[in-house]
């Protein structure tokens, strides 16, 4: 099944019989850069899926990071 708070607009109509406005509206904005968290897809090999989805974890701490610094040297800056 889907990863808990990972459901598309379908899958929440199945489970709560409607689907929030705002979903519907923002449904399409953003699509995820890596989808499912792998290169290659379900159809991938085990070990490309095992790869991708450690690959796609780093890079989402190389995101925070970035995001993090980047706020601490706006900071820094704002101090002086």
């Amino acid at each position: 099944g889907d990863v808990w708070g990972e459901w598309k607009a379908e899958t929440l109509e199945k489970l709560l019989g409607f689907v929030p406005e705002g979903l519907k509206k923002y449904a399409d904005f953003w699509n995820a850069p890596i989808p499912d968290y792998t290169f290659g897809g379900e159809q991938a090999p085990l070990a490309v899926q095992v790869i991708s989805y450690i690959i796609s974890g780093l890079l989402g701490i190389l995101v925070v990071v970035f995001v993090i610094y980047v706020i601490r040297k706006i900071m820094v800056k704002n101090e002086k």
